[in-house]
């Protein structure tokens, strides 16, 4: 947390090892939000549904064992003094039609890396995992599908999480430059062994036009399919 209060993302050098040469998009901020402020961001939704519904499971088990009464569900908008963090960080990508600003929420459980942190996204002022299939896929690929992460070392999970987030919005904003562009581009500064910049075979893929969110190392590019590491 200490690096991260400063703007730097330390990985592991074996996570790192698994992930492509260069990020482009930027770590600009990184602050502390009170448990109100991190519920009047409309994005953070999800998470709070998702904690609510285990609170209220666990609170049925509870019954059924008659234990003594549980505390209230928390609301939107209402949580309980759990000992949570939360924090709001800021990236930014440069594209060609100017700046595109990413807000990052996170959610850190008091016995992390145990529980693993939940991120919630924003892109400008009205994208967000509720409207948008491709960040419903970057948040899902960091909260469901962690376990990949968590195996470079779990003191520094929430770390490879924020990078992952990095290079997937990379993906996600180069992809559609190019469908609007119709012109073939690649990550910029990146060259594979072959001379060639690193890129992808399929911008989309699936009804949801999914993006190629995952690196593969051997190939040195991005595809749609899951990597072992």
């Amino acid at each position: 947390l200490t690096a991260l209060e400063s703007r730097s993302i330390n990985v592991t050098p074996d996570y790192l090892a698994t992930c492509p040469a260069k990020v482009c998009a930027k770590f600009i901020a990184w602050k502390l939000l009170t448990p109100e402020e991190y519920a009047a961001l409309e994005f953070t939704f999800a998470e709070l549904q998702f904690r609510k519904t285990v609170e209220d499971d666990q609170s049925d088990d509870d019954l059924n064992d008659n234990v003594e009464e549980p505390p209230k569900p928390t609301d939107k908008g209402e949580i309980d003094e759990d000992n949570h963090l939360y924090y709001l960080a800021q990236f930014e990508r440069s594209l060609s039609g100017g700046t595109v600003t990413v807000q990052v929420a996170v959610c850190l459980a008091p016995d992390y890396p145990s529980t693993p942190p939940f991120i919630s996204l924003k892109v400008g002022d009205h994208r967000d995992a509720l409207t948008d299939a491709c960040l419903r896929a970057i948040e899902r690929r960091v909260n469901v599908e962690y376990e990949r992460l968590l195996s470079h070392g779990p003191e520094s999970l929430l770390s490879h999480q924020l990078h992952t987030v990095l290079y997937c919005l990379d993906t996600m904003f180069d992809t559609e430059d190019e469908l609007k562009s119709s012109n073939p581009i690649t990550l910029p500064g990146t060259t594979g062994g072959d001379g060639r910049d690193r890129s992808w075979l399929r911008r989309t893929k699936g009804r949801d036009r999914c993006r190629p969110l995952e690196f593969s190392k051997p190939l040195n590019m991005f595809t749609h399919l899951p990597q072992n590491r």
